[in-house]
């Protein structure tokens, strides 16, 4: 029988670097906008994930994933659709 790893903490992010990774997104979307567009992105490569930290921060969790969710962007796998785009509720 084949033994598997199990991680010691199941909850802890998916780091890249030492970046979460909706930071790391976040990053190499303004690296990709400052590389194509103009030097006005180059400062913002810093600045967004930075500010983007600090206000993350403030809220527990998995907080963007929820913004994301009620936004109708994403879903939850297991979970029904974002309740805003529903017509009628079913129970």
């Amino acid at each position: 029988m084949e033994s598997l790893k199990v991680p010691t903490y199941l909850n802890k992010p998916i780091m890249v670097l030492f970046w979460e990774v909706d930071t790391f997104i976040l990053t190499i979307l303004f690296l990709i906008f400052a590389i194509t567009l103009s030097a006005w992105f180059w400062p913002m490569v810093g600045i967004a994930p930075w500010g983007y930290e600090k206000i993350k921060s403030d809220f527990p969790k998995g907080f963007s994933v929820h913004v994301f969710y009620y936004a109708g962007l994403s879903g939850f796998e297991g979970y029904p659709d974002c309740f805003i785009f529903q017509e009628e509720f079913i129970e």
